[in-house]
């Protein structure tokens, strides 16, 4: 059971350590990203620094701010996601899931389904707070006019897909790797306990 939980919070570290990577590229500014906007298409002479369009002073100062909320937002969300992760460890919060997982089920793959969803699940819920302010930042800044109903629906929406989809292919990756385990034969100090 112990080699079990291994590969499904290495399962987990994956995942994080990939969302984590997307985040991080997703934050790094393109060059003149939020300065400048390329000359439009249809003019016959190719696009030169000159024929770049720049934002008025109070839009630049606006877009500079936002993107400043974002990235702030991203990092706190990247840090959040770790003390949170820590904080269920910490409080034994998987152990009571894994409590309910047994209670559910004995099935092993019944398990890994319902110990998927809910850590998607409690992830999306200790990710709102920060993804609400997001929100509030978008609508004080005139990016999104979508209302707080309509946002609570689509963040319901995206909690469905990620258990429909996500908690099967972590379930698949998690079997990968258990399997690789059990075939691997390594002889380093690292691998002794697979």
């Amino acid at each position: 059971m112990k080699t079990g939980w291994r590969c499904l919070l290495a399962t987990c570290s994956v995942a994080l350590v990939v969302a984590m990577s997307s985040l991080l590229l997703k934050a790094q500014p393109t060059a003149n990203s939020a300065v400048s906007i390329a000359a439009p298409a249809n003019t016959s002479a190719p696009a030169s620094a000159h024929d770049a369009y720049t934002l008025p002073p109070d839009k630049l100062a606006k877009a500079i701010a936002l993107s400043r909320v974002r990235i702030t937002l991203d990092f706190a969300g990247a840090v959040w996601g770790l003390v949170f992760l820590w904080l269920l460890l910490a409080t034994r919060g998987w152990a009571a899931i894994e409590r309910w997982m047994q209670w559910i089920s004995n099935r092993r793959w019944v398990q890994g389904l319902v110990f998927f969803a809910a850590f998607f699940i409690v992830t999306t819920i200790a990710s709102l707070p920060l993804d609400a302010v997001a929100h509030h930042f978008e609508r004080a800044y005139g990016i999104s006019v979508e209302p707080w109903s309509s946002w609570l629906g689509d963040q319901a929406k995206g909690l469905g897909i990620s258990v429909g989809l996500g908690a099967p292919i972590l379930l698949l990756f998690n079997w990968i790797v258990r399997r690789w385990g059990r075939n691997h034969h390594c002889r380093c100090s690292s691998c002794s306990h697979l």
